[in-house]
């Protein structure tokens, strides 16, 4: 039933309720096609802060969802940090969509995908078209003739295939790299193809018999992205060399050289005007070159990591690059200002491309979707609040009055749950924060710093009371003991376990060979918990740091670890996506770490409980007061609530980009988790036990 019609079907929304609605499916449509039993939960949790007429169509169902016996959901109290200015995501491969080009028309769009294929879509409907199957492997890269009549793809089964695009039928393979093909265009005319693969090499085509014109050399590494100018008299070539290649169509011959970039050139694109040079790189940078000199004009920085993508307006007056950190960004070409960061995907954007009236900018993502942007919209956003880059750590105070968020925007921010005000805001000096955790007394917060550093801070005055040195590199999770008395941090930078006399403020012991990614406490304070980058759980003493045994169950690297509150158990998650519980108490196959004291753990072979549904990175996890429960955030964007008894998912909420923490509040049904676009996500548990 739909949230505005009364069971005699008497109500009827208005015309403009039915279109908030429609937009709203639209937006969700990636989401409710994998899980469509979400629709009420994610209309809600996109609707509740909309106008009186949407919030009273959406009150009946509301009432009957929070009554008891209802379903479980879970309620954001904020809205979504996402951009105003996406129009829809369309999901249709089943592998990351790698990148992607609008038709000179702008009436479709072309994508390539890691599951082999090419996809057609239609840019006003998102209706997929037509789907190319052909390559013997993952698409790399795609165009689209001048005449919209024919599509290229690239593919690392070292050809490059010419698709008719009215039939879908193959016109020619072109084959003759020695390896895969990572790069293709077409030339302005439709005359000649390029391409560009691990082979360090450019190969030019005939377009018409598929014929090898031309091969040309020069780049020491893979060639990674290839354009030709809009006058047809150059190409460029970007390389994991570092380099970017200017080449003379007519001589056939390299002209220029463009340094600059301090690590891989993954693309490249030419200005209308063919006067400047757009390049993305592994650097985090957005570069902009003079065609004439070969000199750089703008450095453009903003994304958090490596750049994969790039493109040109048609009238050369801004750029979009899409990057590792999950946004897609508009850049003002000429002074090189960042115009706007598109917050969505919920994972990697891997490539991009703008219609050819600037009106629509198109993103790729490793989340297997494909994005539309309104560009006029995208310059509109406003700010949601919150940090202005990722969210590594997050906690609740054992008070339940604020939760506390650390970013590495080099700020750690406290939300006060009792009131709707801004977050105090914690100013760093010790450059990014990875990690957080409130002492028992909530009268104090850690934090864990970039530059291995922690620091403790006094709640209320927001001042640093002491800074701790024992990490050479990033604090990554840091914890407190039940009664307050000891501190457990850990670093995968520099693979040590520190344990802290957290009342003295002195070093106990340093763990060198621990290999810790991430750190556990038990709460009575007798028992710490380390994963590792190897896929083994640790246990220590935290009176002498001496080893007291270990699991190994696979080969994966574990994000994130949890004891339950009472000790009964240990969980863990990382790389392969799963989560694990072990008992530490009881059963033939189990650890029991209580009866043998000093003398170690007893470690028996075995995988633990498995928690399987996230599809990517599980990067954090914890577990109810009470012990019932388990959360879990993950790169595929998604929170999850687990039974600890039967490892069933109990609820699953999906967000619009990466998760990297999670907490439980201390006595509310209310779950915090911090993601890559800075945004702290405040979840209210319904239906679940508290």
């Amino acid at each position: 039933m739909m949230p505005w019609i009364d069971g005699d079907g008497t109500v009827q929304p208005s015309a403009t309720t039915l279109g908030v609605f429609a937009a709203a499916m639209v937006r969700e449509a990636h989401v409710l096609g994998v899980h469509p039993q979400l629709v009420w939960q994610q209309l809600q949790n996109r609707l509740q802060w909309d106008g009186k007429t949407v919030r009273e169509a959406l009150s009946r169902e509301s009432e009957r969802r929070l009554a008891c016996g209802a379903a479980p959901w879970l309620r954001l109290r904020a809205p979504l940090r996402e951009s105003q200015a996406l129009i829809r995501a369309v999901s249709g491969h089943r592998g990351w969509v790698c990148a992607c080009a609008v038709s000179p028309d702008a009436s479709f769009v072309v994508s390539a995908s890691a599951d082999g294929t090419v996809k057609l879509w239609d840019t006003k409907t998102g209706v997929e078209r037509a789907t190319f199957v052909g390559h013997a492997g993952q698409v790399t890269a795609c165009a689209i003739s001048p005449d919209g009549t024919f599509v290229i793809s690239a593919s690392v089964d070292g050809t490059v295939k010419l698709w008719d695009t009215k039939t879908g039928v193959e016109r020619l393979t072109l084959a003759g790299h020695a390896g895969q093909v990572d790069a293709c265009a077409v030339s302005p005319d439709g005359a000649f193809i390029v391409s560009g693969g691990a082979d360090k090499t450019l190969k030019l085509w005939d377009t018409e018999t598929g014929a090898e014109l031309i091969t040309l050399e020069g780049h020491k590494r893979k060639v990674t992205a290839c354009a030709v100018s809009p006058d047809g008299t150059f190409i460029v070539s970007a390389s994991a060399d570092k380099t970017l290649k200017i080449w003379d169509r007519k001589a056939e011959a390299e002209t220029i050289t463009l340094r600059g970039h301090s690590d891989w050139v993954s693309d490249c694109a030419v200005s209308p005007d063919a006067t400047f040079i757009v390049s993305a790189s592994w650097d985090k940078t957005v570069r902009v070159w003079d065609v004439a000199t070969g000199t750089e004009r703008n450095t453009l920085k903003g994304h958090e990591g490596q750049v994969f993508g790039c493109a040109v307006s048609r009238d050369g007056m801004f750029a979009v690059s899409a990057g590792h950190d999950g946004t897609l960004r508009l850049w003002d070409a000429r002074s090189g200002g960042e115009l706007a960061a598109l917050r969505g995907h919920t994972a990697e954007v891997l490539g991009c491309d703008i219609s050819p009236d600037d009106a629509i900018a198109v993103s790729a993502g490793m989340d297997t979707t494909l994005r539309f942007w309104d560009v006029a919209a995208a310059t509109r956003d406003t700010d949601a609040g919150g940090h202005s880059q990722g969210v590594g750590g997050c906690a609740a105070s054992p008070d339940g009055t604020f939760v506390v968020s650390a970013s590495r925007d080099e700020t750690l921010k406290i939300w006060d749950l009792n009131t709707p005000d801004e977050p105090s805001t914690l100013r760093s000096s010790h450059g990014p924060v990875w990690s957080c955790a409130v002492t028992p007394d909530s009268s104090r917060l850690i934090s864990g710093h970039h530059d291995g550093a922690i620091s403790i801070w006094d709640v209320n005055s927001g001042t640093v009371q002491q800074t701790l040195e024992g990490h050479r590199n990033m604090v990554n999770s840091c914890c407190v003991s039940g009664e307050g008395s000891l501190m457990v941090s850990a670093s995968i930078g520099d693979g040590r376990l520190v344990i802290w006399d957290l009342r003295s403020g002195t070093e106990r012991a340093t763990i060198n060979d621990a290999h810790a990614s991430c750190c556990a406490i038990a709460q009575d304070g007798s028992l710490i918990l380390s994963g590792s980058q190897t896929g083994d759980l640790r246990f220590w003493d935290p009176r002498t740091g001496s080893g007291r045994g270990q699991i190994h169950s696979e080969d994966f690297v574990i994000f994130g670890c949890a004891f339950a509150p009472d000790g009964s158990f240990v969980i863990c998650g990382g790389s392969d996506g799963a989560l694990r519980l072990w008992s530490l108490t009881e059963g033939p196959d189990r650890l029991d770490w209580r009866d043998r004291g000093s003398r170690g753990l007893d470690v028996r072979p075995g995988q633990g409980h498995r928690f399987v549904g996230h599809t990517n990175t599980v990067t954090a996890c914890a577990v109810s007061p009470d012990g019932r429960l388990i959360a879990s955030t993950s790169l595929d964007g998604t929170l999850r609530i687990w039974d600890v008894e039967t490892a069933h998912e109990e609820a699953l909420l999906p967000l619009v980009d990466q998760l990297e923490c999670v907490a439980f509040h201390p006595s509310l049904p209310l779950i915090a988790c911090g993601s890559r676009s800075g945004m702290l996500h405040l979840a209210e548990m319904i239906g679940l036990p508290r």
